[in-house]
């Protein structure tokens, strides 16, 4: 079920992001632009979710897509944390080349591992409601 999540992931984020590219590649100017930048931040909100949902819950792939849509929504303020600090990471590793070269050597030590670790204690807390108690 992970396999069909991440290639429908990818296929949404391959269409909208050729549709932004065909439409001018910049954010904003023009309204076809600003509408298929706005939904491929909403797959990546509904991604940064899913993989957490699918590990925490069992359910079908809709369900747990309806399931991250809720809990993206619902948690907005986690949410765009989430997205800004990879961003943010993207934007680091990409500045230049001494960047890519320290920063994706620690990357490569640490890994996503870290930053999934750190993104997990917001995503218990968001979950906790809903999970049975541990004994």
């Amino acid at each position: 079920m992970v396999t069909a999540a991440w290639i429908l992931l990818l296929l949404c984020g391959i269409f909208l992001g050729y549709d932004l590219y065909a439409a001018g590649g910049t954010a904003g100017s023009d309204p076809f632009s600003l509408l298929y930048t706005a939904m491929l931040v909403l797959v990546i909100f509904e991604a940064e979710w899913l993989f957490a949902v699918m590990a925490a819950f069992s359910n079908s792939l809709r369900n747990l897509l309806v399931h991250a849509a809720y809990f993206a929504a619902g948690h907005i303020v986690y949410t765009i944390l989430l997205a800004a600090s990879l961003f943010g990471l993207f934007k680091v590793l990409t500045a230049n080349i001494f960047n890519l070269l320290f920063y994706g050597s620690l990357m490569l030590i640490f890994g996503f591992g870290l930053i999934a670790w750190l993104a997990s204690f917001y995503i218990i807390r968001c979950f906790a409601p809903y999970l049975p108690e541990a004994d």
